[in-house]
């Protein structure tokens, strides 16, 4: 999927939440000034991630233009991603 959109931020939608991982969630958290995480600590293999609540995800999209970060929301039916 991340190759049909090259140069672009997924963002997944899990639940409430818009998530991104690996190098994704560390661009978005540098240039959108959200906290960036991780998950997997456990098992020894941190997965880089961030994320906003569903209902302000359209607001990060507006604020992406401006950093000039592309970013598309993956959608859960497998259908093509949002721009």
């Amino acid at each position: 999927m991340k190759q049909q959109v090259a140069g672009a931020l997924l963002m997944f939608r899990l639940g409430d939440f818009y998530e991104l991982f690996y190098d994704d969630a560390v661009t978005a958290a540098r240039e959108l000034e959200i906290t960036l995480t991780s998950r997997n600590k456990e098992k020894g293999q941190a997965i880089p991630m961030c994320g906003v609540p569903y209902h302000a995800a359209e607001g990060v999209h507006r604020a992406a233009h401006p950093a000039r970060v592309p970013g598309g929301h993956l959608r859960p039916d497998g259908g093509p991603p949002l721009r």
